[in-house]
């Protein structure tokens, strides 16, 4: 629900009632608003010149606070994350590193899909994600983060005066992570491509972790540019592939490590 509720809320709101209406208050003053989805959190974002400050903060609150969620927006919108969807699928590294996480934290929220599957965005209803939105989308569960060159006081009026009426909830808890230990595990998915994407997972840290830094400079020494190990190693004294990398992912209670590489499949 999380991925396809993100894509709803650009839709229309009370105040702003069509994707236009909302888009336009931001990008007509050569701003820019997105958003992401990832394991456990969602987050709605602008970029606009200093002085509009408020009316970023206004756009996105109002997003979040009264959605109109229309069904007709609802369908239509499947069509597009069914795409979305169809797009990973077809990616070779998408796949792997979706499959590691699926092995790295077997049936349990952190190894599903971040996008979600067909089957599940089909199955979502209007009153899934009105419920999602009572649930998750209160003022106990977010967090706002305002920065650039502004008077912190004017702000934090202007974020008060935004969040007026926003439904209070209470702070929610992630479930607790099992981490799969259970030994190696090798998961071969078959694609007709002409480049095999590798990708090795580990277990790693957690946001809180003081040694996560530690865990982020390790990343940047193994595959962090091109005189990192890998770089050097895998590409620059064997040729073996154009991108290799490893990065570090920390969550609130738990981690993981990535290395990654795309070779041909012979020299997998």
């Amino acid at each position: 629900s999380s991925h396809l509720f993100e894509h709803l809320l650009f839709k229309g709101t009370k105040k702003r009632p069509t994707p236009k209406a909302i888009a336009e208050v931001i990008e007509s003053k050569g701003g820019i608003l997105n958003a992401y989805t990832d394991r456990e959190s969602t987050g709605y974002w602008c970029k606009v010149p200093a002085g509009l400050y408020q009316k970023g903060i206004e756009v996105l609150i109002d997003m979040a606070k009264e959605p109109l969620l229309r069904k007709r927006d609802l369908e239509m919108e499947k069509n597009v994350v069914y795409e979305e969807i169809k797009a990973y699928l077809d990616s070779p590294d998408s796949r792997a590193s979706n499959k590691a996480d699926e092995n790295l934290w077997p049936n349990q929220p952190m190894g599903m899909d971040i996008a979600g599957s067909i089957d599940t965005v089909k199955a979502t209803s209007r009153s899934d994600l009105v419920k999602f939105l009572n649930k998750q989308y209160t003022a106990s569960n977010a967090v706002l983060v305002v920065s650039g060159n502004l008077d912190e006081s004017k702000v934090k009026i202007t974020a008060e005066k935004c969040f007026e009426g926003f439904r209070e909830g209470k702070p929610k808890k992630f479930k607790d992570v099992n981490f799969n230990n259970s030994g190696p595990i090798v998961v071969f998915d078959k694609m007709e491509t002409n480049q095999a994407h590798i990708t090795i997972a580990l277990e790693g840290l957690a946001i809180r972790d003081e040694n996560k830094y530690a865990s982020t400079i390790l990343s940047v020494i193994l595959g962090g540019g091109m005189t990192s190990r890998l770089f050097e190693q895998v590409r620059e004294k064997r040729g073996l592939a154009y991108s290799v990398s490893a990065t570090s992912h920390p969550y609130s209670d738990c981690g993981v490590f990535y290395i990654d590489a795309g070779v041909a499949p012979k020299n997998v």
